[in-house]
């Protein structure tokens, strides 16, 4: 199967842009400081895993964990290292199963327009981690399964942090009812459901270019919601890439700025120069989280929380000096952004 490589396109900062236009001064959606209030504990081993590390795997454990021998012609480790996305404008649900057929995933949306007592802009974030059921063959191209557990660490709950309301919530796509299908690639535009068509034509229209699917297919069919299953690139090149469309967005930001008018239009353009790197160190932060051992990752957890802190003095110590002069922000985002660029490569080091 030929490899589909993604694009990925965050709507976010669209969003952001617009809902500046309509302040006096930019918003500051820092997600780093978010992401330093869920940094958290990794994920807990499992009961199995428990047991092995005890010596006391069972030969019915050590049997389940066989569970990625193909039966009836498809099996969970045929879509290990394929990344399934159900996404809309601004917003994106996405997960990843692992041979034994657990999965984990994340929700993010943007709604920066959106106002609130004691904030300005809303960000609906989830975590969520479970596990289906064997796969039972529909036909030769469809294989069914359920959601046999689901779990959301993050609870639904909502905090504001710097003016932004941060709504933990579950997640779209995976939310209700349990029972999923399992689009192999061949599969025929007659065996899918028009509402599945539908959502890949809206996302790609070059994806159904033939008369069958070239891709991993999984369709919510409680629910009517279809994920695209991605092949995935090396984690090093997947963060690489992430920064340096950050870097070309920024470039051209930089035009945009150097004929700027006013010193609003210099703000703001500095403003989403400092997002594009915000959102891509977070990026590279979430593949760092999934791949770094657990005594890397203490380590770089300490350091990053090090460096958030480090970049809220800075802020304070920039509207101190600047308090009220109108080009504080540019000031304030231009070192924020230039922090921000070389911590993300920083990161990027320990994924090589």
């Amino acid at each position: 199967m030929k490899k589909i490589k993604m694009l990925v396109v965050l709507c976010a900062c669209a969003i952001v842009s617009c809902a500046c236009a309509q302040v006096e001064a930019p918003i500051v959606v820092d997600m780093e400081d978010v992401a330093a209030s869920i940094f958290g504990e990794k994920e807990e081993e499992t009961d199995k895993e428990d047991k092995k590390a005890s010596g006391e795997a069972t030969e019915a454990d050590e049997k389940d964990d066989k569970s990625d021998t193909k039966e009836n012609g498809f099996a969970f480790a045929d879509v290990k290292g394929i990344k399934f996305i159900y996404s809309g404008a601004g917003w994106r649900t996405e997960l990843e199963i692992d041979k034994n057929g657990k999965f984990t995933g994340i929700y993010q949306d943007y709604d920066m327009g959106k106002k609130g007592d004691g904030y300005e802009g809303v960000v609906y974030y989830s975590q969520f981690s479970g596990e289906f059921t064997k796969p039972e063959k529909v036909n030769d191209t469809t294989y069914s399964v359920q959601i046999k557990s689901i779990k959301y660490p993050l609870g639904q709950s909502k905090k504001i942090v710097n003016e932004t309301l941060y709504a933990y919530s579950k997640a779209p796509g995976v939310d209700g009812s349990k029972m999923f299908y399992f689009y192999l690639p061949g599969t025929k535009y007659g065996d899918l459901p028009k509402e599945y068509i539908e959502q890949v034509e809206s996302v790609d229209a070059d994806l159904l270019k033939k008369d069958t699917i070239q891709f991993y297919g999984l369709y919510h069919k409680g629910e009517k919601e279809g994920f695209i299953g991605y092949e995935t690139e090396s984690d090093y090149a997947k963060a690489e890439g992430i920064l340096k469309e950050a870097g070309t967005a920024v470039m051209e930001l930089k035009t945009q700025r150097a004929n700027a008018k006013t010193q609003q239009e210099v703000n703001m353009l500095t403003y989403e120069m400092y997002q594009e790197w915000d959102v891509a160190l977070n990026h590279v932060w979430s593949i760092l989280e999934d791949t770094l051992d657990e005594k890397i990752y203490a380590k770089v957890l300490k350091e990053e929380q090090n460096w958030i802190e480090k970049k809220r003095t800075m802020k304070k110590n920039v509207q101190n000096k600047f308090d009220g002069v109108y080009m504080a922000p540019f000031v304030m985002y231009s070192e924020a952004a230039e922090m921000t660029e070389e911590r993300a490569y920083e990161l990027l080091e320990y994924l090589k």
